[in-house]
């Protein structure tokens, strides 16, 4: 088939099981097809119009039972990768995670975006991923042709996801209903509009005596520093914590259309501050 926004021809095939997902994805592989996982669609479409993404098949998971699951049972909360960002906003199992993913794009837009999607994606903010780097019972369940894995997000989430094979399938992430609902904070800055990329987006949660934190949209990836943590949670006023935390961003700070890297670090000094404000001592 042709889509009428994507200029060239690709097969699409659309499984009704994780199984039969893989096993298509292997067979396109096969003919030299170039698959690629479809769930949401938005970014094939979005590349595939300019043509810096193209394949010969796109295999359909979102009508696959397992990476439809959403349900919190026996303190666990299950989010099935294919959910839509808008269908986790909804029910809000996880009430950082809520504030992350709706915020992400605008309104029709999530109702297309998937979790799995924008964690996974080429797009590198990946913000859905934040609340996940802080929540430290989070898992990811994963399946390719050798198998499932089941492993702590960090793990696997190193500002993008790092999958072992290209049939890989993220299925599902999981997390104590415990870790879901600690004190939280999460603050995103655009430049101009409130629907727009993010200048920064700033996560934060607070586990005990433990105030976690991390960012997107500072770097070139996001992320969360234990070394940054421990600076902001040291002695000083807010202001001096926060320039402290500052001083240890793993990574260059972006300095791109949205923002200066000057601009950027105070943005994100301020919000550190609010941050410890809300959620510190």
């Amino acid at each position: 088939m042709r889509s009428h926004v994507i200029p060239f021809d690709f097969q699409y095939l659309q499984p009704t099981s994780l199984e039969e997902a893989i096993d298509a994805f292997a067979r396109a592989e096969e003919d030299g097809l170039q698959p690629v996982y479809w769930a949401g669609g938005t970014e094939i479409l979005t590349f595939g119009r300019t043509m810096e993404l193209s394949c010969g098949a796109v295999v359909d998971l979102k009508e696959i039972p397992e990476l439809r699951r959403h349900e919190l049972r026996d303190g666990e909360i299950h989010l099935g990768a294919a959910l839509t960002l808008a269908e986790v906003c909804e029910r809000d199992l996880f009430p950082l995670l809520t504030k992350a993913a709706g915020r992400v794009a605008d309104h029709t837009a999530r109702y297309k975006i998937t979790l799995g999607g924008d964690i996974a994606g080429r797009v590198p903010y990946r913000e859905a991923a934040l609340p996940f780097l802080l929540a430290e019972s989070s898992r990811a369940r994963l399946r390719s042709s050798m198998g499932e894995r089941t492993v702590p997000f960090a793990e696997v989430f190193d500002g993008a996801l790092r999958l072992e094979r290209p049939d890989e399938v993220l299925v599902e992430l999981t997390l104590d209903e415990d870790d879901a609902r600690c004190p939280a904070f999460h603050r995103k800055e655009t430049r101009l509009d409130w629907v727009d990329y993010p200048l920064l987006t700033l996560a934060g949660l607070r586990r005990g005596d433990e105030v976690r934190f991390a960012f997107s949209g500072l770097t070139a990836e996001p992320f969360r520093s234990g070394t940054m943590e421990r600076a902001l949670a040291g002695r000083g006023s807010p202001m001096e914590r926060a320039e402290r935390a500052l001083e240890e961003v793993p990574g260059q700070v972006m300095d791109d259309i949205h923002g200066t890297a000057a601009y950027r670090r105070f943005v994100a000094r301020t919000a550190l501050e609010d941050l410890y404000s809300d959620l510190g001592e």
